[in-house]
């Protein structure tokens, strides 16, 4: 996903997490390699990811107000 991307979305109100395991300089280029990705830190940021979907899903629902444009 692109900053754009992100930014489009925050522009737009809508809530949404980003998690990301990093960048390194061959990052979503035709020189990426499954080799350069760092599986221990995708798999802590992977049940992050479950922990946080599971919580926000049994907390209560919380009153959203429209803000102001």
């Amino acid at each position: 996903m692109r900053v754009r991307t992100l930014a489009l979305i925050g522009f737009l109100l809508v809530p949404a997490l980003f998690f990301h395991t990093g960048l390194h300089p061959d990052y979503h280029t035709q020189f990426d390699r499954p080799e350069k990705i760092n599986y221990a830190k995708m798999e802590k940021i992977t049940r992050l990811v479950f922990q946080t979907s599971w919580d926000l899903a049994q907390a209560e629902r919380p009153v959203i107000e429209q803000a102001a444009r």
